[in-house]
């Protein structure tokens, strides 16, 4: 994804409470509680917070109590840099649950970077409650950090991971590693070329690229494009399901779906002849909308009016399609946004 150009996909404010409530809480829960759930912590993990974390400069001597013998070490690698007079980390540790991940900084050029995102703990909610039988498979496409692979392949008799980035895959073996999911197998893999020797699985998911960039830009965002109108790469993945999906399997993706100046969702437009073809039950659940403000001229020369953050539960079926729409207090923020984006955009 393109930081910083689209509104956060929120959770829910009720699975924000319970994951607070539940000690479940993530660096990245766009939640006001954190500073409560700061202060209940004991100061060296504060201190860990602050240097590994939020990414803090913190002095030599902090680093020095909380890396012991392996400071030294650190510094010869090139992992602390000097930030006026402290050093800071140049990778960034995100806790989520029990587990902890190493990713790189969200900051600069993306470049094929390394990031956990909120659209990750989206998903992430909606495929604890589908999770594969104890002897089953799991495939992570685009596997990124492994966060999905790590979390849903615990419960799992085996979990492939598969990602074009090779930076990826090093991070998802890393993480994998410390989180030690010893079923894993993390490659470099593309799975539009690959997907009929990988097998199939109990359960697919895909945090997919789904943004929507002018042709000029899409080469320098190849990690959020989801090629045009923002769904061709779900669409063609869409495609190769039926190789992927056990009988009783299902595959989650998140995704977007462009709705049209004139209502239609081009998405389930697209969605619905391909169902019936290929012999897929979909489910579709929308999130909330999205905008891309400084994308506005590109998006109606195109007849967009926004976009619906939308995840796609599929199965081998009769071909059936149907989509819920979002909540009332979605519904209300989301003419709440389209009321301010008009306003901005006419300014």
């Amino acid at each position: 994804m393109e930081p910083g150009n689209r509104s956060a996909m929120t959770m829910p404010a009720t699975a924000i409470l319970a994951r607070f409530l539940s000690g479940r809480s993530s660096s990245l829960d766009p939640s006001g509680l954190a500073p409560l759930y700061e202060r209940w912590l004991s100061p060296s993990e504060r201190a860990l917070l602050r240097a590994l974390v939020l990414r803090d400069a913190v002095s030599a001597e902090d680093w020095k109590r909380m890396l012991g013998d392996a400071f030294r070490d650190w510094c010869e690698r090139g992992h602390l840099v000097e930030q006026g007079e402290g050093l800071r980390c140049r990778f960034a540790v995100v806790p989520l649950d029990d587990r902890i991940f190493v990713v790189d900084p969200q900051e600069g050029a993306y470049g094929g970077k390394v990031h956990i995102g909120q659209d990750s703990l989206n998903l992430l909610e909606f495929a604890r409650r589908r999770v594969p039988p104890p002897d089953g498979r799991v495939l992570d496409v685009g596997t990124g950090s492994g966060v999905l692979l790590i979390a849903l392949g615990r419960r799992a008799a085996s979990a492939v991971g598969v990602d074009i980035n090779p930076r990826a895959v090093r991070a998802a073996r890393l993480n994998a590693a410390i989180n030690e999911l010893v079923q894993a197998t993390i490659e470099e893999c593309d799975v539009f070329e690959q997907a009929k020797s990988l097998g199939r699985f109990d359960l697919v998911v895909w945090n997919a690229p789904f943004m929507f960039f002018p042709e000029h830009e899409r080469e320098t965002n190849l990690d959020g494009d989801g090629g045009h109108l923002g769904i061709e790469l779900t669409l063609r993945f869409v495609e190769h399901l039926p190789l992927l999906l056990r009988d009783t399997g299902r595959a989650l993706l998140l995704t977007a779906a462009p709705i049209l100046e004139t209502g239609e969702n081009r998405l389930v437009e697209e969605l619905r002849p391909r169902a019936e073809r290929l012999q897929l039950d979909v489910a579709g659940r929308v999130l909330q909308p999205f905008w891309v403000p400084r994308l506005a001229s590109f998006y109606q020369s195109h007849g967009i009016d926004r976009f619906e953050s939308t995840v796609l539960d599929l199965r081998l079926g009769t071909g059936r399609l149907r989509l819920a729409g979002p909540g009332s207090g979605q519904r209300m923020a989301r003419i709440a946004r389209g009321f301010m984006y008009r306003i901005r955009h006419k300014s």
